[in-house]
């Protein structure tokens, strides 16, 4: 199993708190048996802002490893250009929108959000 600078699976679990604790135990459970492929689903919904840090810096070191691929799925639009190198925006089932890593790098989190509330717009006023 990989292991990660400043912290590993017991110290996630360790660290566990209220307020987060259950999205880093599950990150920590995710990563037994090191899967090529990690899906975080919602991993930011409901925390804290200091559990939302937390499993951000975890879900960056997990992705820097290069030991996982991994894919995020969230509707906190601003913590998008922080945490991905690709983003791809799914609306009505189709890709409205997608960046690379390149405009992720350049993108401010109240540009890259006026850029899919836009395109979210867009996709809305589009006949089906």
């Amino acid at each position: 199993m990989p292991s990660y600078p400043s912290w590993g699976i017991a110290a996630v679990a360790a660290r566990a708190s209220p307020h987060g604790g259950r999205a880093k135990i599950a990150i920590a459970a995710a990563l037994l048996g090191a899967p090529p492929l990690l899906i975080f689903d919602e991993s930011l919904n409901g925390l804290d802002p200091l559990a939302a840090w937390e499993v951000k810096r975890i879900i960056r070191a997990v992705a820097a490893s290069g030991c996982h691929a991994v894919i995020i799925s969230t509707h906190v639009v601003e913590a998008v250009p922080g945490l991905c190198t690709r983003a791809v925006l799914l609306a009505e089932g189709r890709i409205a929108r997608d960046w690379d890593a390149r405009q992720l790098a350049e993108a401010d989190s109240d540009a890259f959000e006026a850029e899919v509330m836009q395109a979210l717009k867009a996709g809305a006023s589009a006949p089906a």
